[in-house]
């Protein structure tokens, strides 16, 4: 018997949950970051070039910011078919041009004392096309706020030492000075 789309969607969801208890259960914690899909879903956030970010989770034995941030640097769309066809993820990612240069987990944080992730471009790397950009920046921001309001703390992300070079960064205006 072919299931119903919906009747299919649910028992995925269903899976994924349960599958996600078993590994808490085993040792591992399941975290949250973001990749980008093309087909618009009710409650997914858009982002530039008609893109939308879907969240997904995997179980890591060290669930850290610092690794939140490596799974989702390394992140092959391919290995997450279940949350939809079509998932990319920023060629920034792949392409190396940007680096956690630290992170730093504050063990009270406050709005003194954010979560704080330091990024780095790397000499003689780009980003490529005009839709990487809004890719990189929403991944990284949204994956980054999942992980700080898991603790209700705020964050904080600089690029090159400068927090405003990464609000500014993708943006063609001219009015963002850094």
């Amino acid at each position: 018997m072919i299931m119903p789309h919906r009747s299919r969607a649910t028992l995925l969801i269903a899976i994924t949950a349960s599958l996600s208890l078993l590994l808490t259960a085993c040792g591992t914690t399941p975290i949250s970051f973001y990749l980008v899909s093309p087909t618009p879903r009710t409650g997914l956030q858009k982002i530039g070039c008609d893109e939308y970010l879907i969240p997904v989770t995997k179980p890591v034995s060290n669930p850290t910011l610092q690794e939140t941030i490596k799974v989702l640097l390394a992140a092959d769309p391919v290995q997450y078919v279940q949350y939809g066809s079509g998932l990319i993820t920023a060629s920034a990612f792949k392409d190396g041009y940007f680096e956690v240069d630290d992170t730093i987990e504050p063990v009270a944080p406050s709005n003194s004392d954010p979560y704080r992730v330091y990024l780095k471009t790397v000499p003689g790397k780009g980003l490529t096309g005009a839709c990487d950009t809004p890719r990189f920046k929403a991944q990284l921001t949204e994956t980054i706020r999942t992980y700080a309001e898991k603790k209700n703390a705020p964050f904080s992300i600089a690029l090159d030492g400068s927090n405003k070079k990464w609000e500014c960064l993708g943006d063609e205006s001219g009015r963002c000075q850094q």
